[in-house]
């Protein structure tokens, strides 16, 4: 073995004998790594040869050169820089003999690596552990399963056996399972296999469950369904109250957005108030107000009711007294106003009437007042005020109430948002959709005529497919719920607060 002796530069000519044999050898650096030129004899016999550390430049007998040429890093393993030629990286002659010595040290280390190779191999089998995760329909989807006994720099190559859920496509060096799933409620098996460079294969046979989540829009999803024996309300996109027949299911829009909210589904409610559609009735206590028909409704048409004090400096009120079951009542009405700065809507007794509770709204921006308290026997009240557009506020009043009595749900008009005051004839409201209902929370409006009507209980009911155990909801308010369902039908809770279901996803 002869070194070479090289300088630290970029581009260099020598002129070395070699086992006899005249040589050039033009050693050049370019941005790609360093490059090698040789001349035999005059001969040119090689040229632009990248040079690698401990890889033979020459290694063809018919070029008629006698040995080898090779790099050799003094201090690791990387290819030749020129900056370090001479120092870190040295050029050596390989002699003819120093080739026979350095294949048979080369045939014993590589069959010892095979031994230490099969070795370890029997001793770390190849293993898939692990398994891959379900998917939604239209979600993308990424998942991969653990190998274990994998050689250390060994190679590997993913197969499947089988078919992936549809959208999913299989990575073959890396075994990551991706995509976006485009069937959903579907169970799909199949086996994925692993393969190393010794040969040896490992298999793991999984199941993945593809969900689906459903919008509710338009109509319902197949597998659902919806019964309700009488009619509802809700607000169609074009913020119109419309009535709902028997079983049909109520999509229900913002009235002030027009955007969706979602499915509406209620438990049974009573309107106890008589005559909510005709505000001019004698059902109606109208002390000191006129009552007229013909202002525009949020049903479209003309059918919501002028209420104008009849002189200046009064505090009229417009009420109406029902017999109550339970103990916790709500009140709400439609109102915009006429004239009024605020309304304020209250439950008090009927016999004892300087016992109640009241709210203000401030019909200009919706903003409530502090509840107030008369008398006792009214508590834990609390108030709304939602807005419907065009200067419309559905506000409502639920409280604790008295019992033993009946209770009259009572709107008036005020000068002020905070305090209840006298008006004058030029303070009045526009008023519609009046209720009265046993429940913590307002519901949708129930029309009424000469008795009370019930809306009954809205019943969703959505066929679980077998294997998927899970059903979660989005709400139109931002919070959802999850539920663990079985296989079958299955009747979807009613939602204890005023809101619509938007979402409803079905998954394992």
């Amino acid at each position: 073995m002869q070194i070479i002796p090289l300088a630290a530069v970029a581009s260099q000519t020598l002129k070395v004998v070699l086992a006899q044999q005249n040589c050039v050898l033009n050693v050049y650096q370019k941005s790609t790594g360093m490059y090698l030129d040789v001349s035999l004899e005059g001969e040119t016999i090689l040229t632009g040869v990248l040079c690698r550390d401990r890889v033979r430049c020459v290694r063809q007998a018919y070029l008629g050169f006698v040995g080898d040429l090779a790099f050799m890093d003094t201090e690791g393993t990387d290819d030749p820089v020129f900056s370090g030629l001479g120092s870190r990286w040295v050029l050596m002659y390989l002699s003819p003999e120093d080739l026979i010595e350095k294949a048979a040290r080369a045939s014993i280390d590589f069959q010892s690596r095979i031994n230490a190779a099969n070795t370890w191999a029997a001793a770390h089998p190849l293993v898939l552990t692990g398994a891959l995760a379900n998917g939604i329909q239209g979600v993308p989807y990424s998942s991969s399963i653990t190998l274990q006994g994998q050689m250390a720099n060994s190679a590997l190559s993913w197969s499947v056996v089988g078919s992936l859920p549809a959208g999913l496509s299989l990575d073959g060096s890396t075994g990551v399972i991706s995509g976006t799933p485009t069937a959903g409620l579907t169970i799909v098996s199949f086996t994925l296999k692993a393969k190393d460079n010794l040969g040896r294969t490992a298999t793991s046979a999984q199941t993945v469950k593809i969900g689906q989540a459903f919008t509710m829009a338009t109509q319902l999803p197949g597998i659902m369904s919806l019964t309700r024996p009488s009619i509802g309300t809700y607000f169609d996109p074009t913020a119109v109250l419309q009535v709902a027949a028997n079983d049909q299911p109520r999509f229900d829009y913002d009235p002030v957005t027009l955007t969706l909210r979602g499915l509406l589904i209620e438990e049974q409610r009573t309107n106890l108030f008589l005559q909510s559609t005709n505000l001019t009735s004698a059902s109606w206590v109208k002390g000191q107000f006129t009552v007229a028909s013909g202002q525009p409704s949020v049903f479209g048409d003309n059918s919501a009711f002028s209420l104008a004090p009849t002189s200046n400096g009064i505090q009229p009120q417009f009420y109406q007294s029902v017999g109550i079951s339970g103990t916790v009542q709500t009140i709400s009405w439609i109102v915009k106003s006429d004239g009024a700065t605020a309304a304020y809507i209250q439950l008090q007794g009927a016999t004892t009437i300087n016992s109640g509770c009241r709210v203000l709204v401030n019909l200009a921006n919706g903003v409530l007042s502090a509840i107030s308290y008369f008398g006792s026997g009214f508590n834990n009240a609390v108030a709304t005020a939602i807005p419907l557009g065009n200067g419309r506020w559905l506000v409502s009043l639920t409280a604790t109430t008295i019992t033993g009595e009946n209770i009259r749900g009572l709107i008036g008009p005020s000068t002020s948002s905070s305090s209840v005051t006298t008006v004058n004839t030029t303070d009045g409201l526009i008023v519609e959709c009046p209720q009265f209902e046993a429940g913590a929370f307002p519901t949708s409006y129930i029309p009424t005529t000469s008795s009370q009507v019930t809306r009954a209980a809205d019943v969703a009911t959505i066929t679980v497919p077998s294997g998927f155990t899970t059903q979660t909801y989005g709400f139109d308010d931002g919070t959802s719920a999850q539920e663990t369902v079985s296989a079958g039908p299955h009747t979807i809770p009613t939602p204890t607060a005023p809101k619509r279901i938007k979402t409803i996803a079905v998954t394992a």
